[in-house]
């Protein structure tokens, strides 16, 4: 394969070779041409002579926008991808360059952006063009962002030159004679290549042909002179421009030289250097930079080393950690791979660790469970989501129940992290605990049931006694005597009491077993209110307890329950109103909608509850320790009460405080769909 020819220059060539092709080339063709223009109009008049030296104006301010241009955009080539963070300094060069132009006449030069901003202007023409540079704006800001903010900062904008300001926009490079400032001015302008900018070269056309009456007399006699010195002057001229060309390219490659071993010892390794001065800004700044750059990367590096010694010690710490905690942690990539496996005993594991990393899933579980291993991480890296279950694994140790937690890893590889925690005494404890309640519950049954069979052993006997007590009163033929007779009612009351007792009973049995019924239907409230409120007036009446019933519009509506049930709940509650009550008590009750439930309230005016006992109340066979002795009852009724609402969809509650009476109510779901008339 043939190298590539090198093309490369030294620095001497290329200043020489610039030189000759921008500069001195067309200087000497420029210059010959002047000469022999002179020789052929020396015979015109002034007007002519005024005439052509208008074009010869024209043509070298053209030529000298056009230099300018072409070094511009030679200058804007140089911003490369590479070199993108010093067009900054490029930018400010070419401002300089324009602002700093040295032009015949006096002139000036003026920049403008591809949107007519002017771009750069130095002060002597910001009087011209009626502009004066704001505070807070900055020339090569302007040409970094190709753009102004103010109209009067715009040529293509402005009202005063618009004909001259559609002129330079139409064309890439012209000549026209404007007014500027109340002096007539000559301006040409030329393109920068590939950016779109215009240079203008600006110069006062009373500057311009100031001179030209006299330079037509002394044309004449240093004509023949300058002809003749034209050669010895360019020679100098040569010799001189190589010589000083050979002196820049020395200053400009020795402060490079510099730069490059500075370059090569901060690659060695040698971050900080030192800086000399090399007599050129850029080449100054560029190699402050460097320096810069050196020490920033020394200050990097340590860095690293830091970062790198925190790192080793947080991966001790973590193997320290890792090796505190019996958790097995396993990072395993989409295809079931184990890549890292952190744990404190390799006894867990059916082989070394060492020999688990690199290895399938299926060396460590059971060929039958794998695939549901690796739909699960799978799935896990899908969704980015952890999914926590729990497996039984075979170990050294024997089989292991584990709970295991897959979670995704944040980063550009496909992987999870499975960690696996022993939880096999807690499985063993769940057993325990399970045979526990079932143990209970079988005992709770086996009360229940017995329960149930003394209440009907009971029941028989008791409604013997009962059904005999009622024929003594009944009998007519011997009739009882006063004595006979309370005797018999004692009997007949305290009967009907253990058989009330013994129903409850039966009840709570029924109810804790499962075996109690419930139909649920449709039932008015008014009639239960009405049928119980009857049923307790003799006992209310005994102890002269006022039974008041708070009509509402809730009382003609329908409840979800069992109607036996209902009247159950209600008899129970007004019962205890009452037996719990003082003498010339009362007892109130009302009803009200809440949401999609109808509230039953029973409050009384009775001994209440004191507080540390509310929590008991509902209790089986609880009984208030205050009462317990002078009212009759076992504690069953508000348990069996509870029960019951719950059973039908409601929930009961009380709110009391001693001395005050008691407010208990009950909440049961409404009926409100079924149509009244076909109840």
């Amino acid at each position: 394969m043939k190298e590539k020819p090198d093309n490369n220059l030294f620095i001497l060539q290329w200043i020489w070779k610039s030189y000759l092709r921008n500069a001195l080339i067309p200087l000497l063709l420029i210059e010959l041409v002047f000469i022999g223009m002179f020789f052929l109009s020396n015979n015109w008049s002034q007007r002519e002579m005024l005439s052509l030296l208008k074009n010869e104006v024209r043509a070298h301010l053209q030529e000298i926008a056009q230099r300018e241009c072409l070094i511009i955009s030679e200058q804007i080539s140089d911003i490369s991808p590479v070199a993108a963070a010093n067009a900054d300094k490029i930018i400010n060069t070419v401002t300089n360059q324009i602002l700093n132009l040295d032009l015949p006449w006096q002139g000036y030069g003026l920049l403008l952006g591809k949107d007519g901003t002017v771009l750069a202007l130095p002060d002597r023409g910001e009087k011209d063009w009626v502009l004066n540079e704001l505070t807070n704006h900055h020339y090569n800001e302007a040409a970094l962002k190709d753009a102004f903010a103010p109209d009067q900062f715009n040529l293509y904008k402005r009202p005063d030159l618009a004909a001259f300001g559609k002129q330079v926009a139409g064309k890439t490079t012209g000549f026209a004679s404007i007014n500027l400032g109340g002096m007539k001015q000559a301006v040409s302008w030329a393109t920068v290549t590939g950016t779109g900018w215009k240079l203008l070269i600006i110069a006062p056309e009373n500057n311009i042909y100031s001179n030209a009456d006299k330079m037509n007399g002394r044309l004449l006699k240093i004509g023949s002179s300058m002809l003749a010195g034209l050669v010895l002057l360019y020679c100098i001229f040569f010799f001189i421009l190589f010589k000083k060309s050979h002196k820049m390219s020395n200053s400009i490659s020795q402060p490079l030289l510099e730069i490059n071993n500075i370059i090569q010892r901060i690659v060695a390794g040698d971050y900080f250097q030192k800086q000399k001065d090399l007599g050129v800004h850029e080449l100054q700044e560029t190699a402050s930079l460097l320096v810069h750059m050196g020490q920033q990367l020394e200050t990097a590096n340590e860095n690293l080393l830091h970062i790198q010694a925190k790192l080793k010690k947080k991966e001790s710490d973590l193997q320290a950690l890792i090796k505190s905690i019996d958790d097995i942690i396993f990072e395993v990539d989409e295809n079931g791979i184990f890549k890292n496996v952190w744990t404190n005993s390799e006894k867990i594991l059916l082989m070394p660790v060492d020999q688990v990393i690199g290895n399938p899933i299926q060396s460590i579980i059971a060929p039958d469970k794998s695939d549901i291993y690796l739909s699960k991480i799978k799935q896990v890296i899908e969704n980015q989501e952890p999914d926590v279950f729990e497996y039984m694994m075979d170990t050294l140790y024997g089989r292991r129940w584990y709970l295991v937690r897959i979670a995704p890893i944040a980063s550009e590889l496909k992987s999870v992290s499975v960690s696996m925690r022993d939880i096999s005494e807690r499985k063993e404890m769940e057993k325990s605990i399970i045979a526990a309640k079932e143990e209970t519950e079988k005992a709770s049954m086996a009360k229940s049931q017995f329960l149930s069979n003394m209440s009907h052993e009971l029941r028989t006997p008791l409604n013997a006694v009962l059904g005999f007590s009622q024929i003594l009163q009944m009998d007519k033929s011997a009739p009882l005597d006063n004595s006979q007779s309370e005797s018999v009612k004692e009997i007949v009351k305290a009967g009907n009491h253990l058989l009330m007792l013994i129903n409850e009973i039966l009840d709570l049995a029924k109810i804790e077993s499962g075996k109690l019924n419930i139909l649920i239907e449709p039932v008015k409230i008014l009639p239960i209110i009405e049928e119980t409120v009857a049923f307790i007036k003799p006992l209310a009446k005994e102890n002269d307890i006022e039974i008041a019933i708070n009509p509402r519009d809730c009382m003609e509506q329908y409840v979800l329950a069992d109607s036996i049930r209902l009247r159950q709940v209600l008899l129970n509650l007004f019962s205890n109103a009452v037996k719990y009550n003082y003498n010339s008590g009362k007892v109130s009750f009302y009803c009200e909608k809440i949401d999609k439930f109808i509230r039953f309230n029973i409050l009384d005016s009775g001994l209440g509850i004191p507080s540390a006992q509310l929590p008991a109340i509902f209790d089986p066979f609880y009984r208030l320790p205050i009462t317990a002795n002078n009212v009759e009852g076992t504690g069953i009724g508000l348990a069996a009460a509870k029960q019951l609402v719950e059973l039908m969809g409601g929930n009961i509650n009380v709110k009391s405080q001693e001395g005050q009476g008691s407010h208990f109510w009950f909440d049961i779901p409404c009926a409100e769909a079924v149509d009244r008339r076909d109840i």
